[in-house]
C-alpha cells in the first residue's frame, strides 16, 4: 500500500470514528437516564463494530431500501478536455503523503510510548507488603492494575482512610472491574486512540468509556448491597482526595468523572432488573444496527460493483475544420459521466461544443455509449444519441446547430478491471 492510499484509508477511518463517537454519545444520553449505567456500556459496541464494518469485504448484493440506494449513490466528477491531453504536470502529492504518513507514525509511536511509560511508572511505584498485598503511595486510589496479570492495589493508608464497611464496598467495586475485563476494553480504546492520536474525539471517547465503566461498577455493587448507599457515597468523597491517578490500562476506584454527577447517579442502582435488561438489549441492538448501516454504505449491487472497478478509454476523431486535430482521449469509469469540451483552435471563429459521455456494459458484453451534445451561448443540448457497439468498434456521429456542424467518430476501449 502506497503512502497516499494509506493516508486516504486513515482519513476515512478517522471520519467514521468521529461519526460513531458522536452517535454513541447521543444514544447514551437517553440510555443513561432511562436505564442506568449498565446498558450504556453495551452502547459502546457501536464504535468497534462500526469501524470493523468498514474493513469487511464489499458484498455484491444490496437490499432494495431507499436509504441504502441513497448511500450508494456515487459522487460523479466531470472530466473536461480540450483537444489532445497535455502531459500532466509533476505532482507533489506523493511526497506530501509520505511526509504526513511519517508524521502520523511518529505521533502513534509517541502516544503508545507515553502510555507504556505511564503504566510502567505506576507499576514501579508499587510496593509489596509481607502479606503479599500490593501497595501504592498514601493518598492514592485503590485500583486493579494490568490486563493479563492484574493486581489488586491498595494505598498505604487504605485501612486508615476507609471504614470497614467502606473497604468492603471498594473491594467489591474492583472485583466487578476484574469480572468485566474493563482493563482489556481500556487497552483496546488506547490502541484506537494511538492510531487516531490526532483526533480529539478519540481521546474524549476513551475518557467517557472509563467514566461509564465506573458508573456501571457503582450500580452493580449497590444492586448487591442497596443498604450501603450512604457508606458508598462517603467512600467516593474520601477517594477524591487522592494525589495521583492510575494510567489508562488500569481501573481505579477514583475516576476523572465529575464527583457530583457520580454521586447523583448512585440513585439509579434501584433500576428494576427487567428495565436494565431492556436497556442492554436496546443498546446492543442499536450498536449492531448502526454497524450494519455503516456496512450498507460499502455494499454495491452486482452491476454497479462490476462497473465500478472497470475503466473505459474513449477516443475521438474530429473531422471539422477549425477544431483541434489529433485524437483526444477520455479515461473514465464505466457508468460515470465524462464531459469533453472542444473549442476552436487559435481563436478561429466557430462554435464551442460540449459532449457528455457515459459508457455502460450490457449483459452480452457490448458497450452502450450515451452522448449528449451541447453548443451555443449559453450552451443548450442539440441532440442526444445512444450507440451500442462491440469493444474497439468505431461509430460515426454528426450533429449540427445554427450552421455549426460537429462530425467525427468515436471508439470505446474497455480496460481491464483493477
Amino acid at each position: 500500500m502506497s503512502a497516499a492510499h494509506f493516508m486516504d484509508a486513515l482519513a476515512r477511518q478517522s471520519l467514521w470514528l468521529s461519526a460513531l463517537v458522536i452517535l454513541t454519545g447521543l444514544m447514551q444520553r437517553v440510555l443513561l437516564r432511562r436505564f442506568g449505567a449498565g446498558p450504556v456500556l453495551a452502547g459502546w459496541w457501536l464504535v468497534p463494530l462500526g469501524l470493523l464494518a468498514t474493513w469487511l469485504p464489499v458484498a455484491r448484493w444490496a437490499p432494495e431500501l431507499p436509504l441504502v440506494r441513497w448511500l450508494q449513490s456515487p459522487i460523479v466528477v466531470a472530466t473536461q478536455v480540450a483537444g489532445p491531453h497535455p502531459a500532466p504536470p509533476p505532482s507533489s502529492w506523493p511526497a506530501v503523503a509520505a511526509a504526513v504518513a511519517v508524521l502520523w507514525a511518529l505521533g502513534a509511536m509517541s502516544s503508545l510510548a507515553l502510555a507504556w511509560r505511564a503504566q510502567q511508572q505506576y507499576l514501579h511505584s508499587l510496593r509489596r507488603d509481607h502479606d503479599g498485598t500490593w501497595r501504592s503511595p498514601a493518598g492514592s486510589s485503590p485500583a486493579e492494575a494490568g490486563v493479563w496479570r492484574s493486581l489488586l492495589v491498595l494505598p498505604q493508608d487504605f485501612e486508615q482512610r476507609f471504614s470497614a464497611a467502606e473497604q468492603t464496598l471498594v473491594l467489591a467495586h474492583e472485583v466487578v472491574h476484574h469480572r468485566r475485563h474493563d482493563n482489556g476494553w481500556r487497552l483496546l480504546a488506547l490502541l484506537l486512540c494511538t492510531l487516531h492520536w490526532f483526533n480529539p474525539l478519540a481521546w474524549r471517547a476513551a475518557r467517557r468509556l472509563r467514566q461509564h465503566q465506573e458508573l456501571a461498577c457503582d450500580a452493580a455493587v449497590l444492586r448487591q448491597q442497596p443498604q450501603a448507599l450512604a457508606a458508598y457515597a462517603n467512600a467516593l468523597l474520601k477517594s477524591h482526595t487522592a494525589v495521583s491517578e492510575v494510567p489508562i490500562a488500569s481501573s481505579a476506584w477514583q475516576s476523572n468523572h465529575p464527583l457530583l454527577e457520580r454521586v447523583r447517579m448512585l440513585e439509579l442502582h434501584t433500576t428494576h432488573a427487567s428495565r436494565r435488561t431492556t436497556g442492554r438489549w436496546l443498546a446492543s441492538a442499536l450498536a449492531v444496527l448502526g454497524a450494519g448501516a455503516v456496512y450498507a454504505t460499502h455494499v454495491q449491487p452486482p452491476e454497479a460493483a462490476a462497473q465500478a472497478t472497470a475503466s473505459v478509454m474513449l477516443t475521438l476523431n474530429l473531422a471539422n475544420d477549425g477544431l483541434p486535430g489529433g485524437s483526444p482521449q477520455v479515461l473514465t469509469k464505466l457508468g460515470q459521466l465524462a464531459t469533453v469540451k472542444i473549442s476552436p483552435k487559435n481563436g478561429e471563429p466557430g462554435a464551442t461544443w460540449e459532449i457528455d459521455l457515459r459508457t455502460t456494459q450490457l449483459a452480452d458484453g457490448r458497450l452502450q455509449v450515451e452522448s449528449h451534445y451541447r453548443t451555443g451561448e449559453p450552451a443548450r443540448e442539440v441532440a442526444p444519441h445512444t450507440q451500442v457497439v462491440a469493444q474497439d468498434e468505431t461509430f460515426e456521429f454528426i450533429v449540427s446547430n445554427a450552421g455549426h456542424v460537429l462530425s467525427g467518430n468515436l471508439t470505446p476501449h474497455l480496460l481491464a478491471a483493477r
